[in-house]
């Protein structure tokens, strides 16, 4: 999860997502996506 925007002298800063919450891979989002629970028959990519 986003924690401290970049500067012209350091790096963006993140912490790790809480529980039942995910960022698969790095982006320009500042906060974590929840996890939600598949239905039966939905086509959907699950991410571990």
């Amino acid at each position: 999860m986003f924690y401290k925007h970049c500067t012209e002298f350091s790096n963006t800063s993140c912490v790790p997502c809480i529980q039942k919450s995910f960022i698969a891979v790095p982006n320009g989002l500042s906060h974590c996506l929840s996890c939600t629970v598949c239905e039966p028959g939905e086509k959907r990519f699950i991410f571990n």
